[in-house]
């Protein structure tokens, strides 16, 4: 496991900086410059073919280009391992693949001086390998930054100069633009890793934060409840069904810190039917008249959708179970749209005031604000709570497909 105090990770929550994202962009964005340039320096090849010293020399020498782009393009190298803070330093594979890169390059540029004759050289003829060799500037860049596309572009410039034999103002001007590529080029691709890192640790957070409010719902749906159930049912409930519930909470709240301490990382998979889960409504409820009502075709979501969803709806009918009377009906209503799944709880009971819920959650009962809407706008979706006095309550959860 890594360092809990390198960015990336967060408690149990991994993050992987190692994905393409915006650096990836850019050395694709490399690959076709890369290609394009190769394309150009052939045209090149050929149109002066009958110019060089030694014509045959120079073909090899681009054939050579073209294997070592097809090389590089394929190659993604590793992107750069950040240490603590903002400092960093460039994955080891990806340090060597630019040194490689950068020899290549010299090596073309030095190659002109057997194959070009010195008459076209003397005056400014372009080197064998033109503006590719620029290509691995660029990709030192990209994969260490500023600091190497600095080191890159001296390195080739110094290159230029020894081929040139003199430092004439063509050979300024490559400089010039060579140092620029190197410097802006890393910054930009230094910057992007930095705001992905950010952008990864605030979804670590959020995702920390998820699971905290899971767990909370967990332990309200079942340890609370038990709790409230037998603080309101303790002077007529024998000591052994006391004791056995108590068992069961004990129990589940076990199971909930197993789930978080070993296994927070592990996300449900998979499609099931919305339908098979809230089958049992009818039955878990047995003092209480619970009418469901579902379409003939089966409801598909994510298993982990389904089961919070599942879980919305046992919530709010524990809700009825509660406060909405001993005489109250609950219809559960499970309606498959082209966008959404949307179940409707409704009872027609006592209803409540539109101060009730703040003052439930004023005092510490979150059942409603958290293990109904919660659940539901932790998948993307909403709910909306219609209730007045006398008039029962009806909750309406909407959930996206994804």
């Amino acid at each position: 496991m890594r360092d809990p105090h390198l960015p990336g990770t967060i408690g149990r929550v991994h993050i992987d900086l190692r994905q393409p994202g915006a650096r990836g962009a850019l050395w694709r964005a490399l690959a076709v410059f890369r290609v394009v340039s190769w394309m150009f320096v052939a045209v090149q090849v050929a149109r002066s073919y009958h110019s060089y010293a030694h014509p045959v020399g120079a073909v090899i020498v681009l054939a050579a280009m073209a294997v070592w782009t097809v090389f590089v393009c394929a190659v993604q190298p590793g992107l750069p391992d950040f240490a603590r803070g903002d400092r960093w330093r460039p994955n080891p594979r990806a340090a060597l693949m630019a040194a490689a890169d950068l020899t290549v390059a010299i090596s073309a540029v030095l190659l002109t001086e057997l194959i070009d004759t010195h008459a076209r050289i003397s005056t400014g003829a372009p080197t064998l390998p033109g503006s590719w060799a620029s290509g691995a500037v660029l990709g030192a860049a990209v994969v260490g930054g500023a600091r190497l596309g600095f080191a890159a572009a001296i390195l080739l410039s110094a290159t230029l100069v020894i081929e040139r034999n003199a430092f004439a103002a063509t050979t300024m001007s490559s400089v010039t633009l060579l140092i620029l590529a190197g410097l802006v080029v890393g910054y930009l691709a230094t910057t992007a890793l930095k705001a992905e890192r950010e952008v990864a640790l605030i979804r670590g957070f959020e995702a920390a934060r998820a699971e905290r409010d899971r767990l909370a719902r967990a332990i309200h749906d079942g340890a609370l409840q038990a709790l409230a159930l037998i603080a309101r049912e303790a002077p007529t409930m024998e000591r052994a069904a006391i004791a056995d519930l108590a068992g069961q909470q004990e129990v589940a709240l076990r199971s909930h810190i197993s789930a978080l301490v070993l296994n927070a990382d592990i996300q449900p998979s998979g499609d099931v039917d919305v339908r098979r889960l809230l089958s049992d409504l009818e039955t878990v409820w047995p003092h209480r008249q619970v009418s469901l009502a579902m379409p003939a075709e089966p409801v598909i979501l994510p298993q982990h959708d389904a089961a919070e969803l599942t879980a919305a709806v046992r919530a709010a009918l524990d809700n009825v179970d509660r406060h909405a009377g001993a005489a109250a009906k609950a219809w559960v209503l499970v309606e498959d749209e082209p966008a959404a799944v949307v179940v409707t709880v409704r009872d027609d009971g006592v209803g409540m005031s539109h101060e009730r819920a703040g003052q439930a959650r004023a005092a510490g009962r979150l059942g409603l604000a958290t293990s109904v809407i919660g659940r539901v706008r932790t998948l993307g979706g909403n709910a909306t709570v219609t209730s007045s006095p006398g008039a029962g309550v009806e909750v309406e959860l909407r959930v996206p497909r994804r």
